[in-house]
């Protein structure tokens, strides 16, 4: 799945990079609804409200 994407972006067919899209779109999207290890689904606000933003917005 990720394969096909990639040489979809990488390619110049138009419709299969709007197909890419769409399908990479719809799995984001869907992906975190489900049931998986530890048994609850992402919190991205509570990540970034643990993140150490200064290390990560700190070029090397």
């Amino acid at each position: 799945m990720f394969l096909t994407w990639e040489a979809a972006f990488c390619g110049t067919n138009a419709n299969a990079i709007k197909d890419a899209q769409r399908q990479a779109a719809n799995f984001n999207e869907t992906g975190d609804s489900g049931t998986f290890t530890p048994g609850t689904s992402a919190d991205s606000r509570f990540a970034r409200s643990i993140a150490n933003s200064v290390r990560w917005n700190t070029l090397p």
